[in-house]
């Protein structure tokens, strides 16, 4: 036989169905199980048939273009929804990208593709393309797709440990026998899971400073989405700065609280605002002020805000009841079903007058999001919940012991000692220090009392 001739002798070796392990795994640890099984079953359809194509490396590099063409979408489409936690989702969906590539592969005569698929400046240089098995590279993606899953356990570990355990097996050296390969491969496990202690323990201590730091870049924010930033103290706190002025008249009754925002969906340190769309609201007869909701009577409580800012657009700090809006530097408001008014103008500092008619605020009605719970945070808040003993009380009940429980048993501070779990910052402060600042207070109060039954 001629092994140059031999397309699978330039292959590493590789178990039948480990790409398709890998891919069901990926699938059922970030609920992409009905995906993983269709890409799955074109994969193993394709290699049992003995139909393949003799492939050029146009072809290849036409696979590989579409892949970056899906992953440069995936990309802004990820980091629109999510802002800087769409890291975690453009990974989550990576294999969907690679897919094109992997397939071209296996349906191809060679079995593996040119080097000048991956790498442009390949594509211009002749007779100096060398060819790689893409397949071991596509199961690392699925493994590394599936660690962004909060639910990682001892279901996770164990897949990951019997693919790279089977594909190690495969590969082995033959001349070296099995207790010495053993030996090697118990040391370099040992140093594996050393290294990953330490590389998870200085994540734990850089992601907070790195979060705050990533969202102070001046891209245009979401409205509808605000990190918190759990953990980390925020440039505005430790500012003198003053950042709004308020000036009441003197029929308005103080204090008073202004709303800037409101979000009702929480996930990985973020809150968002769920079916909360901006719409423009009309100016009133052409003059600059604009009718936020029905005039009640003909109050004369009236404030007027200085807000500074840095991008044309800006939430505005208003108390609840606003009912009318008057500016001369405003271009255009909007507003959603939370009450927040959102405004287009010049950077710097936005001067505006808000008419007030408190007795008449009407909030929104609840709906089911506002009873929901993180499941990273489920099993923390069901134990906090029985040591506080929120069963079987009314809502006035539930409150007054949540209030007293932190009143009795947590301290506010701005320092936080120590590394917090993986993604969950709030059960350390729950169950831990049992101190904190006020994203802590807040976001452990409303999910408390959503644990409680009351949205």
């Amino acid at each position: 036989m001629n092994t140059a001739a031999t397309p699978t002798s330039m292959v590493s070796p590789m178990p039948r169905f480990w790409v398709t392990i890998a891919l069901v795994s990926w699938g059922s640890f970030t609920d992409n199980l009905a995906g993983a099984l269709v890409m799955a079953l074109m994969l193993e359809a394709i290699g049992f048939t003995s139909i393949k194509w003799a492939m050029a490396d146009r072809e290849f590099h036409r696979a590989a273009d579409l892949t970056s063409v899906i992953f440069a979408l995936v990309t802004a489409i990820q980091f629109s929804r999510y802002s800087v936690h769409g890291i975690y989702e453009i990974l989550r969906v990576a294999p969907y990208c690679m897919f094109p590539l992997i397939i071209a592969q296996r349906a191809s005569t060679k079995q593996t593709i040119p080097m000048s698929a991956l790498f442009y400046s390949l594509r211009r240089q002749k007779n100096v393309d060398r060819r790689l098995d893409i397949a071991p590279h596509y199961i690392a993606l699925c493994i590394l797709a599936a660690s962004t899953t909060p639910h990682r356990g001892v279901y996770f570990t164990f897949a990951t440990a019997l693919i790279i355990v089977g594909l190690l097996v495969v590969a082995r050296p033959r001349r070296y026998r099995w207790w010495y390969w053993s030996g090697v491969m118990v040391v370099a496990f040992s140093l594996t899971i050393a290294a990953q202690m330490g590389v998870l323990r200085a994540h734990r201590m850089l992601e907070p400073s790195f979060m705050y730091w990533i969202n102070q870049f001046p891209w245009s924010p979401n409205p509808n989405r605000a990190v918190t930033a759990i953990g980390a103290i925020g440039r505005l706190k430790l500012s003198d700065q003053i950042r709004v002025r308020v000036t009441p008249s003197p029929a308005v009754k103080l204090p008073l609280l202004l709303q800037e925002a409101s979000y009702d969906f929480f996930k990985l340190g973020s809150w968002s605002a769920a079916d909360a769309t901006f719409e423009a609201i009309d100016k009133a007869g052409g003059r600059d002020e604009w009718i936020v909701a029905p005039a009640g009577d003909d109050s004369q409580q009236t404030i007027e805000i200085t807000v500074q800012h840095r991008r044309e657009l800006v939430l505005l700090p208003a108390p609840r009841g606003t009912r009318r809006v008057v500016s001369d530097e405003i271009a255009e408001l909007q507003n959603n079903r939370f009450g927040s008014l959102m405004a287009e103008s010049p950077p710097g500092a936005l001067r505006y007058r808000v008419a007030i008619d408190l007795p008449v605020a009407v909030e929104p009605p609840p709906r089911g999001g506002d009873l929901a719970i993180p499941e990273s945070y489920s099993a923390v808040l069901t134990e906090i919940g029985a040591e506080i003993g929120l069963a079987g009380l009314d809502q006035q009940a539930v409150a007054e012991r949540i209030r007293r429980f932190f009143l009795d048993n947590f301290k506010y501070s701005l320092i936080q000692k120590g590394s917090y779990p993986w993604r969950t910052p709030l059960a350390h402060f729950l169950t831990d220090t049992r101190r904190g600042h006020c994203e802590y207070f807040a976001t452990a109060t409303v999910l408390l009392l959503r644990e409680a039954g009351i949205p």
